[in-house]
């Protein structure tokens, strides 16, 4: 298998897949000897998921495909399109192994699989059911379930030998941060990076989220100082750090991410007079409940070599600017809203056409749709990036096959889109995880001078059809 994921915090139920163009196969290792459940679910919950239930007694496997119609037992599906490969239990756990179609020829009650997130709900009982459905189906699991966000169809990053002895690492962590007992903080924290007599290359970064934090580190961003300026010191919020002449991204990392691997052609360049010497690593502290009690080490690590590869890598982020004319009104099912990056930006700096390899989608609490056109000669070519169910608390580095070629001319369109049924103000962009943003951080090469390219909404053209009569000052 070429992925897997703990479903649960305890380890109880691991789930191993791998796929292909036209199936996807699993493999369920659940701590029980009853019966397990997965399904894909449209929101985390339990109505209108595709279900499958499966168990092993006596020796015999059975697996059943089913839907959810609410929060009872999962009725049969009138055509059974999970194929069942294998199946045994020991004394702790029960294995079953199964396959299905990506695209499903019951499109009425089996879900497609695709590369956007998809939420994974999971359960399972400590008894055999007794018969297949009814009063002596399977029956009500307690506790034992939940949910977690998965991008099945991620493709494998590439491979990197951690044991090859050219390869170095490096920590950047926080010292021991006081988390300020407010919503949104932004810290940053300055370093200098190892100082090297030649040429290397950033091939690998991952996070280092210290246990316990998990759920108020929100993301971290390496900023390069330009070479040759006054780098600032210290550690502070960034408000009051004189940061400015550090605005090159160098590396990302957000909320239920795992880190990313460059590919063996491309690595991040350091080392030359062109390359920084100092960054700042800003940290988003989001704290919703004001703790006053937490100490953070969080940070990144990172593994460079001397074994320089073809091409130097850079970072583009395109999207809204972060600015509250960034307006989504309240009680919208959905709310698109669209960022330019026009070509009277990109071709002064772009020269030689560049290749995305890799993006990460950016958005807050009521961003479910994150995605970034390719248009050329006025024709959307294609997407560099796109997930039409985001998730807010899964957000991925995700790698590009076939990488996509920008070239001279071209223009990157990318949209946002959002729900806020549940709220009764406008949302307006901002940094803080209440408000919105709209980003995608694109990995490329080669390396140009271009770190931004993004536009932000003229409020006043939506007043009208927002209903507003009245504007403050």
């Amino acid at each position: 298998f070429t992925h897997q994921a703990a479903l649960d915090e305890y380890d109880r139920y691991t789930l191993l897949w791998k796929f292909d163009s036209e199936t996807i196969t699993f493999e369920a290792q659940v701590q029980t000897t009853g019966y397990i459940g997965l399904g894909f679910s449209p929101n985390g919950g339990m109505t209108g998921s595709d279900v499958i239930i499966g168990w092993v007694k006596d020796g015999q496997a059975y697996l059943t495909d089913r839907y959810a119609e609410g929060y009872f037992q999962p009725r049969l599906d009138a055509s059974q399109d999970v194929e069942l490969l294998s199946g045994y239990e020991n004394g702790t756990h029960t294995v079953l192994r199964f396959r299905r179609r990506l695209r499903p020829c019951d499109t009425t009650d089996d879900r497609e699989i695709t590369e956007d997130t998809l939420r994974i709900i999971w359960s399972f009982n400590d008894v055999d059911p007794v018969a297949l459905d009814g009063p002596d189906g399977p029956q009500y699991h307690s506790s034992n379930r939940g949910s977690k966000s998965v991008i099945l169809l991620q493709k494998s990053p590439p491979n990197l030998d951690l044991q090859d002895g050219n390869v170095i690492t490096f920590d950047m962590t926080n010292p021991n941060v006081k988390v300020p007992s407010r919503d949104t903080t932004y810290w940053c924290t300055s370093f200098q990076l190892p100082v090297l007599d030649k040429k290397h290359h950033l091939v690998k970064v991952e996070p280092l989220v210290q246990p316990g934090n998990e759920g108020v580190v929100h993301h971290i961003l390496i900023y390069q100082c330009s070479p040759g300026s006054n780098p600032p010191s210290g550690n502070q919020e960034c408000s009051n750090m004189p940061w400015g002449n550090c605005r090159a991204i160098m590396a990302a990392w957000a909320v239920g991410g795992t880190g990313y691997t460059y590919p063996d052609h491309v690595g991040f360049s350091m080392g030359t007079v062109d390359d920084a010497s100092y960054v700042v690593m800003q940290t988003h502290y989001d704290n919703p409940q004001r703790l006053n009690d937490v100490y953070d080490n969080s940070g990144l690590r990172f593994y460079y070599t001397p074994d320089v590869r073809q091409y130097d890598a850079g970072i583009l982020e395109v999207g809204i600017q972060v600015n509250q004319d960034h307006a989504i009104p309240p009680q919208a099912d959905t709310y698109d809203s669209a960022a330019y990056c026009y070509k009277e930006c990109l071709d002064p700096q772009l020269g030689e056409p560049i290749h995305v390899f890799a993006s990460m989608l950016h958005a807050h609490q009521v961003g479910v749709g994150v995605r970034t056109k390719l248009v050329r000669n006025g024709v959307m070519e294609t997407y560099i990036g796109r997930d039409d169910n985001y998730d807010f608390n899964l957000q991925e580095t995700r790698f590009l096959y076939p990488e996509v070629t920008i070239k001279e001319g071209d223009e990157l369109i990318t949209e946002c889109s959002y729900r806020t049924t549940a709220q009764n103000i406008f949302t307006f962009g901002g940094e803080a995880s209440s408000e919105e943003m709209c980003q995608n951080y694109l990995q490329y090469y080669p390396r140009f001078k271009l770190e931004h390219c993004d536009s932000l909404p003229y409020i006043l053209h939506g007043v009208e059809f927002f209903g507003i009569t009245q504007l403050d000052k």
